[in-house]
C-alpha cells in the first residue's frame, strides 16, 4: 500500500436547500483546495455532514 503524502484537504460535504449534494459547490471546493496547494483531498463522511440528516428537534438538542 502506498501512503499519502504533502497536504489533504479534509472537505466539507455542501448540500443543497433540499439535501442533495451539491457537486458545483463540491467541484469549487476540490478547485480551491489544489489551487491553495493542497496535494490531496480527503472526501469522507464526517459528523457535520451527518448532522443534515438528523431531524430538526435533534439537530435543536444538540446546539445545547
Amino acid at each position: 500500500m502506498k501512503l499519502a503524502h504533502g497536504i489533504l484537504a479534509m472537505l466539507v460535504t455542501p448540500f443543497t436547500d433540499d439535501y442533495r449534494l451539491n457537486e458545483d459547490a463540491l467541484r469549487r471546493e476540490v478547485q480551491w483546495a489544489i489551487a491553495a496547494g493542497a496535494d490531496g483531498v480527503v472526501a469522507a463522511p464526517s459528523i457535520a455532514s451527518f448532522c443534515i440528516w438528523m431531524k430538526p428537534s435533534a439537530r435543536e438538542s444538540s446546539k445545547s
